[in-house]
């Protein structure tokens, strides 16, 4: 399987074309507006958002998928989906902003990952994927459920990888390549969407170059392939 994350600053059916090349058989989009489940053929297109304009997608490649519906709507956003490659879900984390959609809504990964425990641990895969938001640099010196170093032992504890630090054998943190790139700027770069995965093989990942996207986004696809 082969898994593509992009925040794509919006207007994603006027750019979707652009990432077509990776041939990705999971997509997900942060950023997207509302579009219908037939948006592109050959995939299944799921949306979650409180804009019409400016949402979470996750685009599965197949007719078989559906969306996890336990879960209830007091996050922003996660979007879980059981596809015939194993759970995935997708991220477009608001953490501390999330506050605006309501005092109950948490836009933390790790409320997320709680209220999903019981899929996380009937699926032998798993993916949890896209823009988190976040990276070491911003923890907290106190204990916060956001802080990075918080959300990263949740997420070995259960089993999951993340598969640009396994490829690239970087330390979280210590990204030499970087996903966003603040006002466009590209010597402003961080590093912070994911993809980690349990019970998968891990194989090669590729961050796609700013240099060709900036006229897109300022966030650049990210791409992982993985293998049982």
């Amino acid at each position: 399987m082969k898994i593509l994350t992009w925040n794509c600053n919006l207007q994603f059916s006027k750019k979707s074309e652009h990432i077509d090349s990776f041939e990705a058989d999971v997509i997900i989009i942060q950023e997207c507006e509302f579009l219908p489940s037939d948006f592109k053929p050959g995939y299944q297109l799921f949306w979650t958002g409180r804009n019409q304009r400016k949402g979470l997608a996750v685009l599965v490649r197949g007719s078989s998928s559906h969306k996890v519906e336990r879960v209830d709507n007091d996050f922003a956003y996660f979007l879980p989906i059981q596809t015939e490659f194993g759970l995935i879900v997708g991220v477009w984390s608001f953490n501390h902003r999330a506050r605006k959609f309501g005092l109950n809504v948490s836009g933390y990964l790790v409320d997320a990952l709680e209220a999903l425990d019981e899929e996380i641990g009937s699926n032998e895969k798993v993916v949890i994927a896209g823009d988190f938001n976040n990276g070491p640099k911003w923890d907290k010196k106190r204990f916060h459920r956001n802080n990075f170093s918080y959300i990263q032992s949740e997420l070995e504890v259960r089993g999951f990888l993340s598969s640009y630090h396994v490829a690239s054998s970087e330390e979280v943190g210590s990204e030499k390549l970087g996903t966003y790139f603040h006002q466009r700027n590209p010597d402003k770069s961080y590093h912070i969407d994911y993809v980690y995965s349990k019970g998968f093989q891990l194989g090669e990942s590729q961050i796609a170059e700013f240099a060709k996207w900036q006229d897109f986004s300022d966030h650049v696809p990210l791409v992982a392939e993985l293998t049982d």
